[in-house]
């Protein structure tokens, strides 16, 4: 019986430990995708700037939003306009220390 509890207990810890690897592998998924995504749409954006579209649309509304092309009906994000707007945030938050 205890050989039992024992494996039992081993078994919880065990499946606890891969919870937690599957958590890791999911953030590091996500760190990829949003290195490597060229989708220049807001939600492109939002992907690899790691906020969301509803904070995107605060950002515009305050004036803080990157500068948006327009081509075809769509707005886009150059990788210019991505860049100086990262770099007008670290600004702000070095302003702030």
């Amino acid at each position: 019986m205890s050989a039992a509890k024992s494996y039992g207990g081993e078994i919880r810890r065990l499946s606890a430990e891969i919870d937690d690897l599957r958590k890791q592998v999911a953030g590091i998924l996500k760190l990829i995708a949003r290195e490597v995504s060229t989708d220049r749409s807001i939600k492109g954006f939002c992907l690899r700037q790691n906020i969301s579209r509803t904070h995107f649309y605060k950002l515009r509304r305050d004036g803080k939003a990157p500068r948006m092309a327009h081509v075809g009906g769509r707005r886009m994000i150059t990788p210019q306009a991505e860049r100086e707007w990262e770099i007008a945030r670290e600004q702000e938050g070095a302003a702030q220390l």
